[in-house]
């Protein structure tokens, strides 16, 4: 009789990995917070507005999208 283990251990640097496209659209927009219509690129307040907008081509179940605080930010950041 003959028992054996093997293990695989495979790591792919992330500038190695390919982008690919399966429908599923990510923005991003960031308001000051007395002009939650016009998006913004300058923070001049420590109170904004994050916008985050998911498009997808279908219905799907089970999706989980993470949008952390940045380090160093206060809390002040209001998700809509």
């Amino acid at each position: 009789m003959l028992y054996y283990t093997a293990h695989l251990n495979i790591r792919l640097w992330a500038a190695e990995a390919k982008p690919i496209s399966r429908g599923v659209s990510v923005t991003r927009e960031y308001f000051l917070n007395n002009d939650p219509q016009e998006p913004t690129t300058q923070l001049k307040s420590d109170v904004i507005t994050a916008r985050v907008t998911i498009t997808l081509p279908q219905d799907i179940y089970y999706f989980v999208l993470e949008d952390p605080l940045p380090a160093g930010q206060s809390r002040s950041i209001r998700r809509c």
